[in-house]
C-alpha cells in the first residue's frame, strides 16, 4: 500500500513553478504526471491518496494551531478542487474525513493493515515518521536543502534525525513544532530534545535525569524548569496537538474502495482541469481592478 500526503505534494509542486506559470494548466499536468509516475514506479496493489478534512479538530483544542501560516494562494485554492477528482480518475483511492488531517488518516491506515502488507508513506512531513514500524517505510519526495531524498525505515529515520520513530511524540512535545506552530516547553528546542532522549529509555527517565541534573550538555535551568507544572502543561499541550489518531471512522465505501482500480479516465480529468481553468479566470477578473479606458468624463454628469 501507498499512502501520498497530498496537500504537501500540491503545494510542493506549486511552489515549483513562477508566479506567472501558477496556472491550472501547468499546475494539474505537473500533478497528474508526478502521481501517474508514482503509479507505475510501484507494483503495490493499493494507493491511497490522503487529504486534509475540513474543521480540523486541533483548531479546537488550539485556534493558534497553524494560524501562523499565511492563507493558500487563491490560485492553489481553485485548483485545489478538482484535485480528488484528478487523482481519483487515475485509479487512487482519495480519502478525506471531516474534522482531521492526512496525518490522521495515514495513521488509521498503517494501524489497520500494517500487520498484512508493506506501507510506504509518501511526506515531507516529520510527524509521519511516527508511523515508521515494521513493515513501514518513509519516503521524502522533496530534496532537503543538501539536494538528498530519503527513504528509510524506522533505523533510516533514527540515523538520519537522531530520534527513534517511537519517540517522536515525545520529542514533539518537548521541542514543539514550528511549521504547526506548536510551541512545545518554554526553553526547549530540537537541541535539547535530542540530547535528553538519546540519553534516556522514556519521558519518565528524562524527568528523573533532570530531577538530579543529570541530563549531559543540557543547562541545570532547563532541567529544573522540565520538572516544573508550567513545564508539564506546556510539554501535554504540545502532546495533544501532535499526536496522531489512529482511529478515524471511514465510510464503508472509502474501505472497499481502497484497491487499486486499473483505469485512467481521461474524460474526467481533462473536465476536471477545464474546471479549474474556468474557476482560476473568473477569480483572476474578480481580484484584478477594472483598468478600461471609458473615455473624457462628461462634466454634466458630475
Amino acid at each position: 500500500m501507498i499512502i501520498v500526503d497530498v496537500s504537501g505534494i500540491a503545494h510542493w509542486k506549486f511552489n515549483q513553478r513562477p508566479v506567472e506559470e501558477r496556472v491550472p494548466a501547468n499546475m494539474l499536468d505537473d500533478l497528474e504526471t508526478w502521481f501517474d509516475e508514482l503509479a507505475h514506479a510501484e507494483d503495490d496493489p493499493y494507493l491511497v491518496a490522503a487529504f486534509d478534512g475540513a474543521n480540523n479538530f486541533r483548531k479546537l483544542i488550539d485556534p493558534q494551531y497553524k494560524a501562523h501560516r499565511p492563507p493558500t494562494d487563491p490560485a492553489l485554492s481553485v485548483q485545489m478542487r478538482e484535485m480528488k477528482t484528478i487523482i481519483n480518475a487515475m485509479g487512487f483511492a482519495c480519502i478525506s474525513v471531516d474534522g482531521y488531517e492526512a496525518d490522521d488518516i495515514a495513521a488509521t491506515l498503517v494501524k489497520n493493515h500494517a500487520f498484512s502488507q508493506p506501507i510506504k508513506l509518501v511526506s515531507n512531513d516529520k510527524d509521519w515518521s511516527q508511523l515508521l514500524i515494521d513493515n513501514v517505510k518513509l519516503f521524502s519526495p522533496r530534496a532537503d536543502a543538501e539536494g538528498n531524498r530519503y527513504y528509510v525505515d524506522a533505523d533510516g529515520w533514527t540515523e538520519r534525525f537522531g530520534v527513534p520513530p517511537h519517540r517522536m511524540q515525545e520529542f514533539l512535545g518537548l521541542a514543539g513544532d514550528a511549521g504547526d506552530g506548536v510551541s512545545g516547553v518554554s526553553g526547549w528546542g530540537a537541541g535539547s530534545a535530542k540530547k535528553a532522549i538519546a540519553q534516556t529509555n522514556t519521558f519518565g527517565d528524562i524527568l528523573r535525569f533532570a530531577c538530579m541534573r543529570q541530563l549531559q550538555g543540557i543547562t541545570t535551568a532547563r532541567q529544573d524548569y522540565l520538572v516544573t507544572n508550567k513545564a508539564m502543561s506546556e510539554y501535554t499541550a504540545a502532546r495533544k496537538l501532535t499526536t496522531l489518531v489512529y482511529d478515524v471512522e471511514f465510510a464503508d465505501s472509502e474501505l472497499k474502495n481502497l484497491k487499486r482500480e486499473d483505469v485512467y479516465d481521461h474524460e474526467s480529468i481533462a473536465e476536471a482541469k477545464a474546471r479549474a481553468t474556468e474557476r482560476y479566470n473568473k477569480e483572476k477578473e474578480r481580484r484584478e481592478p477594472d483598468t478600461t479606458d471609458s473615455g473624457p468624463i462628461d462634466p454634466a454628469t458630475l
